[in-house]
């Protein structure tokens, strides 16, 4: 009788502890198995897994704007660019002030060919990311930058790649890509001249990295 009674409290117990699982415990965990949905071993399984744990904080907390960006980028990985962007669409819609959001919805409408609405969202990421940290408002800068560029608008992007380098000069990845713009304006000196910068700073950068 007394097992009986223990085995009964435990299971109470354990089903109250569920119960009390909160919208931030399944985003967590989400973002724990969404590691699993990347790379060489991602599996369809982990990130059906992750996806569950976003649908489960989604239930509990409708406006959780980090659970709807997990999931945008659980789908993205997966290919379902249309339920990406609407994921990252709600993300913003309940988190308008993220810039990150931004850019990733910049990603996906810049995949979907819709070029003007891709650079819009840029421009608002590096309008909300203008008070951070010099290294987050240049990836910004680089990243619409490289939008320009490959929708053919090298001299915008090359104002863009400017930017970058003005916030963060030692950025060297901005110039590998502000070297492609300049060659594609036939402005092959000075495209010569990144392209030369760009592949000094990256040895230094392995060498640092991974030594001499």
């Amino acid at each position: 009788m007394r097992i009986m009674v223990l085995a009964f409290l435990l299971a109470a117990s354990a089903s109250a502890a569920f119960a009390q699982t909160t919208a931030e415990d399944f985003n967590d965990a989400g973002d724990v198995k969404s590691f699993k949905a990347y790379g060489k071993d991602a599996t369809p399984e982990a990130a059906d897994a992750a996806i569950a744990d976003f649908d489960s904080a989604i239930r509990l907390k409708a406006d959780y704007h980090k659970a709807y960006n997990g999931r945008a980028n659980v789908k993205l990985q997966k290919g379902d660019l249309d339920g990406a962007l609407s994921d990252y669409s709600k993300a913003i819609e309940f988190g308008p002030t993220v810039g990150a959001y931004y850019s990733n919805r910049a990603s996906i409408r810049e995949k979907m060919a819709d070029v003007k609405g891709a650079l819009a969202d840029a421009s608002k990421a590096i309008s909300l990311t203008k008070s951070t940290s010099p290294s987050t408002l240049s990836r910004v800068y680089l990243f619409r930058g490289r939008i320009r560029h490959n929708s053919k608008d090298h001299a915008g992007a090359i104002v863009d790649f400017n930017k970058a380098l003005e916030v963060k000069p030692d950025y060297f990845a901005v110039r590998g890509s502000r070297a492609e713009a300049y060659r594609a304006l036939g402005k092959n000196k000075l495209a010569d001249a990144d392209e030369k910068i760009y592949e000094e700073e990256g040895r230094k950068f392995e060498e640092k990295l991974f030594g001499k």
